[in-house]
């Protein structure tokens, strides 16, 4: 089995904040809104994308893990 496409939904409470907080990590804006101030996406690789989406209760249940070559950089 290969995997084709990979989506990481993260779950949140306050939307504006962290849709903020990803711009600053990935370094430029979202490259999608679909539903404005509910889901926000960045596209991280050919096939993997980053939905962040408003969602109180479930919120700080999604993970995410992001490898890069210098923690103190980024």
């Amino acid at each position: 089995m290969s995997i084709n496409h990979v989506l990481a939904v993260v779950p949140v409470a306050d939307f504006k904040a962290a849709h903020a907080w990803y711009e600053r990590l990935l370094g430029r804006p979202a490259d999608n809104l679909p539903m404005e101030n509910l889901l926000v996406e960045w596209r991280v690789t050919d096939s993997g994308w980053l939905q962040v989406t408003r969602d109180a209760d479930r919120a700080g249940s999604g993970l995410v893990n992001f490898a890069v070559d210098d923690l103190v950089d980024h």
